[in-house]
């Protein structure tokens, strides 16, 4: 055995040599170290200019993102502002988005004073993005003078201008932040490429030390670092961003409690991350008592560890109630298994009010509206689209039932009820061609044959790039409005009493017949203008209401009279029609007849139809009619001519004794001339006494003696000799004298029968009759005039009889009124041409009346006549009942005289006793009569 003593002792020079190998050993280990150390401290001096282009990088990319969100944020306010009355917020936000646009200038000159090829694209991308901000600046500032300057065209111009640009601005600021996450991106692979090459060098180095031992622990290091060093700078790269988006960030760990949140999540919630650290976000942001389908849906998705995205409503911790969307994104290990939770969460409370807004707006449209895709089929719709399309309140999305109602409308028309194609249909064509279609009128032709009409308006959905991606059309149901506008179309051209077609319509198609006449000489029309005879005495005695009733059955008539069938008239394009065109005026078009005969068979077989007695309220009531016919042989130029020639042709009628018809005659337009001319000449002969009275007898039938006299007006006119009343009363009717001229007869009488009982003593009349006429009737001094022509010639009002027709006596209560305060006077009153009116003989105790004459045409007939026989003696029973008198008229034969005296009349007058006579020639036939008894 040995002891330490027996060890070899070591050589010097091998000491030596040792202490030399230790000291290069040293010194090499030393030079490692300080190698390693050098390595190190350019490491160490790499990393910090690492982080720094971090720094600036993720600032950069912080700042362009910013931009792109007020590029969107001012984009918005600028639309609130067009409307809004505080422009000062976005003049707020203009500054704001200058000083961050500031602030990235700033930076991007930092990182170009670096100079690289990342750089250089960072700058391109920089200057794009300075453009786009500029031009948008420009339009904020010059929208914002606008709205203070109160200019409307400006601010429309300039919220144009910034909806277009907006789109640019963001794409250039996020293209920015994209480039520079570009730039990161690179600058990250530098760094790593130059630490792996320091780790690498270090690692050498270290190997050359202790190989054995440090090899394995180095790999092992590497590969750790390797990773850790890239989570580190995952996480880095995340931090920056989350601390510097406006967006809320929450990190949650893998049993989904909250690890992390940044600033703008606790502006966003209130609540700080000591507040929520360790804790679940649903029960403190959600509404846990009545959680939404959205809650739902993230709960189920984060259980599966599934990603979720979509809007919620929060509960801040204030209260407040805030929509955001949020969108929830698993962290995965290399083996897949989730280790933590990524939640952003943005402000969209704004944006969901204003769309809730606008929809509460789209719901109460009153008028229906339709969104429909591209495929033409409806995606959405109002609830007064879901009633006009007949559908239940609860239908409201169930889009297969509403299509089908829209589809089930009715066969699509246009206005004119032409079929309207598919590719004209308003939808159609704004899908297909991207056009506004505005107030376009589209109808529905329904199985019934009603129409269901619509005003359609159509505007086209645009994507960003302008392709088309739906349409949106609003439809108003205006079937009332058509219904009206039809109905004011009938009642334009429609008579509301009789039904019968207007002179409107009347008019157009004498037009249409004028003007096919004078494309074919062949062709023939006629025009009937029809006026019913003492029409007028119908709304006189019998009242307003019966004549209305009388005019809508003489309309069925003429109906009736001209229907197709017809024998006597050709079927022709616009058939045969009557129009009342005012009053009892109607008009008769006959169209392609074949002649003037034509005409004329018609107009007597309605000159028949006509005159056949009505039954009107109880009263038989009964009426001819004259007719006046235009043919195509003397048809005018014009519509208007043509009709006052058919007006000339019935005047002419009614003038050559009624109850008939005429042919129009170029002639008499001379007839309407000396009309004319001769109402001038009986404004002349008032003035300048060429009116004469002359008198008529009244004979007492038994004794045949005279007992009065009637005064009857005459005209001598200077040049065409003696005008007879038929001719000269009618126009003085017409144009107003007749007051006057009655006025002038009643005086002309008294003064003459004043003479006469001077002259002839006691052979004079016991009385004078004069007529009234309407217009002395109507007179309120009446009975005062009456009373002054008798104080001036000194005429007791015994001795004067007034006569009055049968429709003035009977016209209305006032009428009545005036006779009974004449009656007071102690005039006698008579009642002329009985039997020619509308009242019974039982209205005959109503009227203050002495006596009852009755009308010549009943004598004439009574002879022959079963019916007018009857008829004067139930009036003269009935008279004498009343204590009144009868006076026959028009006698002009010794029967008819003695056939009146038989039938129990009392008076009679008439070309048997005496045609009417001037006063001296009266005188004369007075002394003559009683000197042959």
């Amino acid at each position: 055995m040995h002891g330490p003593d027996d060890a070899i002792p070591v050589d010097p020079q091998a000491r030596r040599a040792g202490a030399r190998a230790g000291m290069r050993v040293r010194v090499a280990m030393l030079g490692m170290l300080t190698l390693i150390a050098l390595v190190l401290a350019a490491q160490a001096w790499q990393n910090w200019r690492t982080e720094q282009l971090r720094s600036t990088d993720g600032e950069i990319i912080a700042l362009a993102g910013a931009q792109r969100l007020f590029s969107q944020r001012l984009s918005l306010l600028a639309t609130q502002n067009a409307s809004d009355a505080a422009p000062h917020l976005l003049a707020r936000g203009l500054v704001e988005a200058r000083s961050q646009a500031q602030r990235l200038e700033e930076m991007l000159h930092e990182q170009l004073g670096r100079g690289s090829d990342e750089v250089g694209r960072v700058m391109a991308s920089a200057r794009a993005w300075r453009m786009a901000r500029e031009q948008f600046f420009d339009d904020v500032e010059a929208l914002i003078r606008a709205r203070e300057a109160d200019d409307a065209a400006g601010v429309q111009a300039s919220l144009m201008s910034i909806h277009a640009q907006a789109p640019d601005y963001f794409a250039s600021a996020q293209a920015l932040s994209e480039q520079a996450r570009l730039s990161a991106r690179l600058h990250n692979l530098d760094a790593s490429r130059t630490m792996l090459g320091a780790t690498v060098l270090v690692i050498g180095l270290m190997v050359l030390l202790a190989l054995a031992v440090v090899e394995p622990t180095a790999r092992f290091v590497a590969r750790q670092y390797g990773q850790v060093q890239a989570q580190a700078d995952q996480m880095r790269r995340l931090a920056l961003v989350a601390e510097h988006t406006a967006n809320g960030v929450v990190v949650l760990n893998e049993r989904r409690r909250v690890d992390w949140v940044n600033p703008s999540f606790v502006t966003l919630t209130g609540y700080t991350l000591d507040e929520v650290r360790g804790k679940f976000l649903g029960p403190l942001l959600l509404l846990e008592e009545r959680p939404t389908r959205e809650a739902l849906v993230y709960r189920e998705n984060m259980s599966k560890g599934r990603a979720a995205a979509g809007e919620i409503q929060i509960v801040t911790k204030s209260g407040s109630r805030i929509w955001t969307m949020v969108d929830i994104q698993p962290l995965h290990d290399a083996g897949g298994r989730v280790v933590s939770w990524v939640v952003v969460a943005s402000n969209i409370d704004e944006r969901v009010r204003s769309r809730q807004q606008r929809r509460a707006l789209f719901e109460v449209l009153p008028t229906g509206v339709l969104v429909f895709s591209n495929e033409t089929r409806v995606i959405d719709c109002n609830a007064a689209a879901i009633d006009m399309l007949g559908l239940a309140p609860e239908q409201v999305g169930q889009f297969d039932a509403i299509n089908d109602a829209v589809y089930a409308l009715g066969v699509p028309i246009r206005g004119d009820q032409s079929e309207l194609p598919e590719i004209q249909r308003p939808v159609v064509r704004s899908l297909r061609y991207g056009v506004q279609i505005r107030n376009e009128l589209v109808g529905y032709r329904r199985a019934d044959g009603s129409i269901f009409w619509t005003l359609v308006n159509v505007e086209p959905l645009l994507d960003d790039n302008g392709l088309i991606q739906g349409a949106v059309a609003c439809i108003v149901d205006v079937s009332a409005q058509k219904r009206l506008e039809q109905t004011l179309r009938d009642t334009a051209r429609t008579d509301s009493l009789t039904s019968l077609p207007n002179r409107a319509v009347v008019t157009d198609q004498i037009a249409a017949a004028l003007a096919r006449h004078r494309e074919q000489p062949g062709y023939h029309f006629a025009v009937l203008f029809m006026d019913f005879d003492r029409f007028k005495q119908v709304n006189d005695t019998l009242g307003h209401g019966v004549g209305d009733e009388l005019l809508r059955q003489i309309a069925e008539r003429l109906q009736t009279g001209l229907r197709e069938s017809d024998t006597f008239v050709r079927t022709s394009d616009f058939g045969q029609m009557a129009a009342r065109i005012g009053g009892d005026e109607f008009v008769v078009l006959l169209d392609d007849i074949r002649g003037d005969l034509d005409a004329e068979v018609v107009a007597g077989r309605l000159l028949d139809l006509l005159a056949m007695p009505y039954t009107v309220a109880g009263h038989t009531v009964s009426s001819s009619v004259s007719i006046g016919i235009v043919t195509a042989t003397h048809a005018a130029a014009d519509v208007e001519a043509i009709l006052r020639d058919a007006d000339i042709a019935m005047y002419e009628a009614k003038r050559t004794g009624r109850g008939r018809y005429v042919l129009f005659e170029p002639a008499m337009h001379r007839r309407v001339r000396d009309d004319v001319a001769l109402e001038n000449d009986l404004r002349r002969a008032l003035s300048e006494g060429e009116l004469f009275v002359v008198y008529q007898p009244l004979v007492d039938l038994v004794s045949r003696r005279m007992t009065g006299l009637e005064a009857l007006v005459r005209w001598r006119h200077p040049q065409r000799g003696l005008v007879s009343p038929v001719e000269f009363i009618p126009i003085a009717e017409a144009v107003g004298l007749i007051g006057k001229l009655g006025a002038e007869v009643l005086q002309t009488a008294c003064r003459d029968f004043a003479w006469l009982q001077a002259t002839l003593g006691p052979l004079a009349p016991e009385t004078v009759s004069v007529n009234l006429s309407r217009a002395q009737l109507c007179e309120p001094s009446l009975a005062s005039d009456i009373l002054q022509a008798l104080r001036a010639h000194g005429l007791g009002a015994n001795q004067l009889q007034l006569e009055i027709t049968e429709s003035l006596a009977a016209q209305d209560l006032a009428m009545q009124a005036r006779l009974h305060e004449v009656k007071e006077l102690g005039v006698t009153l008579a009642l002329d041409d009985f039997g020619t009116g509308y009242s019974s003989l039982s209205c005959l105790h109503e009227l203050p009346i002495d006596v009852v004459k009755i009308d010549r045409s009943f004598v004439s007939l009574a002879q022959t006549s079963d019916y007018h026989r009857v008829l004067i003696e139930a009036t003269v029973l009935m008279a004498r009942t009343l204590g009144m008198g009868t006076l026959a008229e028009g006698i002009e034969t010794t029967e008819q005289a003695a056939l009146m005296r038989t039938l129990g009349c009392g008076k009679g007058q008439g070309y048997l006793f005496s045609r009417p006579i001037e006063r001296d020639e009266l005188v004369q036939w007075i002394r003559d009569a009683h000197a042959d008894p």
